[in-house]
């Protein structure tokens, strides 16, 4: 239920870390599973063969998962065997020092989940600028479900500014995963859209302040995938499809969502 719950908070697209979705059809998110993913270097078989086979994909790995000298050992491990310089996306990277930031690609900041487990996250203030920052929530067992809770933690620990911690949820892994087209509001680029609520005068307080039941409209590819009974007036040529959304409510708000819930839950 954890990519479920990412679209009713407005994402519409997620990267999974994990076995990939066969036959998976879901036309209100996007899952991405680009590349050559591995677990760790503590658990993953033939791990050192594996990243050194032949191919131009991506590396995605946890790295640094922890606050002791293994973690960091791990790190230095890992970059030692990665002899054909294939390009790693580290994720947590909680242990990562400085001087090996230059190895990666990108991180995957998980912040809430990294403290919940550890009580700690990988300094990205300082990473920052070695390497790209990406944005991450973790599977909804050591974290929540609604990124805005997320973001509005990483937002006090003020590791990034405002427009790179956006960047870092938007425009950045699309550039990092070569996903053309998405992560920006520009002329010829996919229209995947949020409309919600406005709350504060101050854009940034206003975009970070954000939940689920704030949300009006979601687009998917150009298509309403998500509205809010509020607006049902001006989507009347929606009627005719109505059948085709489940209701839900979300803090008392009345929301309809692409697709047989019920059946998706089962």
């Amino acid at each position: 239920m954890g990519h479920l719950q990412k679209s009713f908070s407005g994402v519409t697209t997620v990267f999974h870390h994990g076995d990939i979705f066969k036959d998976y059809d879901n036309e209100i998110i996007d899952i991405f599973t680009g590349g050559k993913i591995f677990h760790s270097v503590k658990l993953e078989k033939y791990w050192k063969l594996r990243i050194n086979l032949p191919g131009l994909y991506p590396i995605i790995i946890h790295i640094g998962e922890g606050k002791d000298n293994s973690s960091k050992e791990e790190i230095k491990t890992l970059i030692k065997w990665n002899f054909l310089k294939k390009k790693i996306i580290g994720i947590h990277a909680i242990a990562l020092q400085k001087e090996n930031t230059k190895y990666f690609r990108a991180i995957v900041w998980c912040p809430v989940s990294n403290y919940f487990l550890f009580d700690k996250t990988a300094d990205i203030k300082e990473l920052n600028g070695e390497t790209k920052i990406i944005f991450g929530t973790d599977s909804t067992v050591s974290a929540e479900g609604n990124i805005w809770e997320h973001l509005r933690f990483a937002r006090k620990l003020k590791m990034l500014n405002d427009k790179n911690l956006f960047n870092s949820l938007t425009i950045t892994p699309a550039e990092v995963w070569s996903l053309k087209s998405l992560g920006a509001i520009k002329e010829n680029y996919i229209a995947d859209l949020v409309v919600a609520k406005n709350k504060f005068n101050v854009n940034w307080d206003s975009f970070y302040s954000i939940n689920p039941e704030d949300i009006i409209l979601i687009l998917k590819n150009g298509k309403i995938v998500f509205w809010d009974e509020e607006i049902k007036s001006q989507l009347n040529f929606l009627n005719s499809k109505s059948k085709l959304f489940s209701k839900i409510i979300l803090s008392g708000k009345i929301k309809y969502v692409l697709g047989n819930l019920k059946e998706l839950i089962n």
